[in-house]
């Protein structure tokens, strides 16, 4: 699994590394690789126009919605994802609202 996509010092190396054997991508970088959720999301989030990121939003939230309606956690997670990609709590919660309206309609 790639973990350190998104990170400032990860480049083809390391990427091809992470390809090869996660392990040995591992041992390069000096870490497990980890990188938190907020850096990876901001550094997705200024890649994407603003509809991108809501369509992304939207997904995030249809992966919540596999089990169900959306739980408190995972209505947190999806506005902290939208919170990340740049989105006003509005915004965020309006995205998160119409795509539980989306998936409801089939």
């Amino acid at each position: 699994m790639i973990r350190a996509a998104g990170a400032l010092d990860y480049h083809d190396v390391g990427l091809a590394a992470a390809l090869a054997e996660p392990a040995a991508a591992e041992r390069l970088a000096g870490t497990d690789g980890h990188v938190g959720l907020r850096p990876a999301m901001e550094a997705f989030a200024v890649q994407l126009e603003m509809h991108a990121r809501e369509w992304f939003l939207a997904k995030v939230v249809e992966v919540g919605l596999a089990d169900g309606s959306l739980s408190a956690e995972e209505r947190a997670v999806a506005a902290t994802v939208a919170r990340y990609l740049g989105m006003s709590a509005t915004q965020g919660a309006d995205v998160i609202s119409l795509a539980e309206e989306a998936a409801q309609a089939g």
